[in-house]
């Protein structure tokens, strides 16, 4: 339900990025990036965001980091990335129960299975629906590494049982955004 309200919430901001985006970009790709990640129990879904990259980036990157010095993004993308604007989006995916509001970040089949016998107990991630926020995007910088960033949702993970801890970072997200 508090999902939903944000979304209705952040609709007047979507529609200003939209017409933003169809003003500075002019790149003829779509204003939403769709991809699949891993969810709970490692079940592949949708997520959605806005879209920051050129079109077919994700197979360019073929499952590393996206960084600024790669040539893919697009004009406004630094500012929607820095800003977190181009989540957004991703509170359809908390509404329809694919994703909540706190917790690991979905990842990419592909960077699954590249860290997943690097970084120990990175399984435990799935045992809970991955998150809008969680402790390591506020704690991070965009393009940290995954190992840290893994080990960093370990902790979210255990701490994840206590709901004061959930508003916590709910909260201090809302604050850093």
């Amino acid at each position: 339900c508090m999902a939903a309200v944000m979304l209705l919430a952040a609709l007047p901001i979507l529609a200003v990025l939209f017409v933003l985006h169809k003003l500075v970009e002019r790149d003829g790709g779509p204003f939403l990036y769709r991809g699949e990640r891993l969810g709970k129990h490692r079940q592949p879904f949708t997520i959605y965001k806005v879209r920051t990259l050129a079109m077919h980036a994700e197979q360019s990157l073929a499952g590393s980091l996206h960084t600024s010095q790669s040539g893919m993004e697009l004009k406004m993308g630094p500012f929607l990335r820095k800003t977190r604007l181009d989540e957004l989006p991703q509170l359809w995916n908390v509404v329809t129960g694919a994703m909540a509001l706190v917790g690991p970040r979905p990842v990419r089949r592909a960077v699954y299975d590249r860290v997943r016998a690097e970084i120990p107990n990175y399984d435990a991630r799935f045992r809970m629906l991955p998150g809008l926020t969680g402790l390591s995007q506020f704690m991070t910088p965009h393009g940290t590494p995954k190992s840290i960033r893994a080990r960093i949702d370990s902790i979210l993970v255990r701490k994840m049982s206590n709901p004061i801890w959930r508003l916590y970072i709910v909260l201090w997200t809302v604050l850093a955004v």
